[in-house]
């Protein structure tokens, strides 16, 4: 009945109720934050709850730095509230610009509402929903349903967010997702700064990034180092590896993962652990920088740091290397090593030991490079290829196990046919025998010798007692063994001997010096029983009381008991840290021994092809017993 009575006095007065938009724009006072308004029509409306005007066409509004543009919309003067219809636009001074399809605004407490096709641009990011609430103050909107930020760098989805537009931060909540284009990242809430491209989830999330897939309970995106930073229980998994471990940081341009904290990897079933580390995903390496750890089919590597490439197959360990190998028993420790995965070799420098554990006993081997290597397996073996190996030693060598004892420039050892091969000076020790040549090989039965083979130079030294010494020395010696005895040493083509006659109760009668082609001697219970000198043997016997100790020494005689390993520390020294070899002292030079009587001249005996002679009697000589051996 208003409306009515309204409309009729408007129309007395010769005016329509509809009113140009030419005219001076109307400004409603009747608040302290009254919306101005203008618009193409205005239709003045008289309800019960209030006086509405309704505008139409081009609307414009205003108040303070708000501005708003519609085709049509409804204010309500008494509340300061306006609803907008169609093309709707808000916008607070230059820093804020929405769209919507609806609004309303609320003047009084300057907060609107708007809904379907919502979009929000602040220069910085665009930002769409189906709904949004905005505060004017404050300048923050909250968003609803199907919401997304765009800020060039990423694209950001989730179910609502609140997102401040003058510090640019955005909150983001259920159903989130950040991609760049190349990534995404899924939480169920998280944190994004337009202005530092960095965003935050907490409570659990996951990021895919082409082949890679990493998930934590933390996250930090940093979008300007395109990297992002993964905290506690941490996940990571590629076509190679799965990973385990406290702290990730993964660069998504570069795809190197960075980790920190107690780490495990997983290698189609290798174990790897180490406390920090990178892996390269471009170049498939790994390097770890303490306290690595790899575990692979009974084999272990351990490091302080640990590079490791898989397409190649190599790791580099460097700083207290440990290779274990617990199925064969074998172990080195050095300083730095190269491990072949494909190959199943391991290369060792720098303090370089070995460790093999035969049948009971150990070998130890020190060496300035120590390596393994599979050996070539004759099909007729039937062994496994696996338990196989020959170990390979450089420069400095020196060995040790309970029953021999040596050293030499270069080194191997086979476990296909348990044979050790030593070059350039090497020398060997077998309880009280030392062996020297330019090679020797020992072939071993049961972990115990059964052959060794002198080529060149040959020289095979017994001490007797201090200051007396059987010798033999050939071109090439051979000792077989029996039942881990020595029985028989046989030595070919320019052979000479020297050797000490004694009795049965053990006191010395006199020295034998040979000369012949070939000669055997042979043992029993490690004492010699005797002498065969084979193709035009020549000799001289000479009674003890005639003996002149240093004249009964073979050319290039040296006795190098003090350089016989006894004791790891004894492996470990290093050839310049060895004591040059002592002078003879002077009385050394003059001792001569004290337990012999004998009488007669030297006698030399020569025979056509062979002569034989026992162990108690040399050269056909039969000489008076002498004193026995002081214990």
């Amino acid at each position: 009945m208003q409306i009515c009575l309204l409309l009729l006095s408007l129309s007395l007065q010769g005016q329509n109720a509809l009113m140009d938009s030419t005219s001076t724009a109307v400004q409603d006072t009747s608040a302290d934050k009254t919306i101005e308004y203008q618009s193409d029509l205005l239709e003045q409306i008289i309800a019960d709850d209030g006086e509405l005007r309704k505008l139409i066409g081009d609307v414009q509004m205003w108040q303070d730095d708000v501005n708003m543009w519609c085709d049509s919309a409804y204010f309500d003067l008494e509340e300061n509230n306006v609803k907008a219809y169609g093309n709707v636009i808000i916008e607070q001074g230059d820093s804020v610009h929405i769209e919507a399809d609806y609004l309303q605004y609320y003047g009084n407490i300057r907060e609107a509402l708007l809904y379907n096709n919502v979009y929000l641009t602040d220069q910085k990011s665009e930002i769409t929903s189906d709904t949004l609430y905005y505060l004017v103050g404050p300048q923050s909107a909250t968003l609803y349903q199907n919401v997304s930020l765009n800020d060039n760098k990423v694209w950001v989805e989730a179910d609502s967010m609140i997102y401040t537009v003058q510090d640019k931060q955005a909150l983001f909540f259920e159903d989130c997702s950040l991609t760049d284009g190349e990534m995404i990242l899924e939480t169920d809430s998280m944190d994004y700064n337009v202005n530092t491209a960095i965003g935050n989830y907490r409570g659990g999330g996951a990021l895919t990034s082409g082949e890679s897939y990493m998930e934590s309970q933390n996250a930090t995106y940093l979008g300007q180092l395109n990297k992002v930073e993964f905290q506690d229980s941490v996940y990571f998994e590629d076509t190679r590896y799965n990973m385990w471990t406290d702290y990730l940081q993964y660069d998504l341009k570069e795809e190197i993962a960075d980790f920190e904290g107690e780490t495990v990897i997983d290698n189609e079933g290798d174990l790897i652990y180490c406390e920090s580390g990178s892996y390269d995903r471009k170049i498939d390496r790994i390097n770890f920088d303490r306290q690595a750890e790899i575990q692979s089919d009974g084999r272990v590597l351990k490091a302080d740091g640990l590079d490791y490439s898989k397409e190649k197959g190599l790791g580099i360990a460097t700083g207290n290397v440990i290779w274990e190998d617990t199925i064969r028993q074998l172990k080195i420790t050095s300083d730095y090593a190269e491990y072949l995965e494909k190959e199943d070799q391991i290369l060792a420098t720098g303090n370089a030991l070995l460790m093999n554990i035969i049948e009971g006993d150990t070998l130890w081997v020190s060496a300035d490079t120590l390596e393994t290597v599979k050996p070539i397996i004759p099909d007729s073996m039937d062994q496994a290829q696996d338990s196989l190996k020959t170990f390979l030693a450089y420069r400095h060598v020196k060995f040790m196990k309970s029953d021999m004892q040596g050293k030499c420039d270069s080194m191997s050892y086979s476990t296909l046919d348990s044979v050790f091969q030593m070059y350039y000076q090497p020398v060997v020790w077998m309880d009280d025998i030392q062996l020297t040549a330019d090679s020797i090989i020992v072939e071993t039965e049961n972990n115990s010798p059964s052959e060794f083979q002198l080529r060149r130079k040959a020289f095979a030294i017994s001490e007797l007692d201090p200051g007396y010494y059987n010798q033999v020395k050939a071109k090439t010696i051979d000792g077989l063994f029996r039942d881990q005895e020595l029985y028989k040493i046989e030595a070919r083509s320019n052979v000479e001997n020297i050797y000490f006659a004694q009795d049965d109760e053990g006191a010395y009668y006199g020295a034998n010096r040979a000369e012949c082609a070939a000669m055997d001697i042979h043992l029993q219970d490690r004492e010699i029983q005797k002498i065969v000198f084979k193709n035009k043997p020549s000799a001289v016997f000479t009674p003890m009381a005639q003996v002149q100790r240093l004249s009964f020494f073979l050319k290039d005689f040296k006795w190098r008991s003090d350089e016989r390993p006894k004791t790891l520390a004894d492996l470990m020294i290093k050839e310049d840290e060895e004591s040059e070899e002592p002078e003879e002292h002077e009385e050394e030079k003059e001792k001569e021994p004290t337990i012999l009587s004998a009488s007669g001249a030297g006698k030399s005996t020569k025979s056509g092809t062979e002569s034989i002679q026992p162990a108690a009697n040399q050269a056909g000589a039969n000489q008076g017993k002498g004193k026995k051996r002081p214990d």
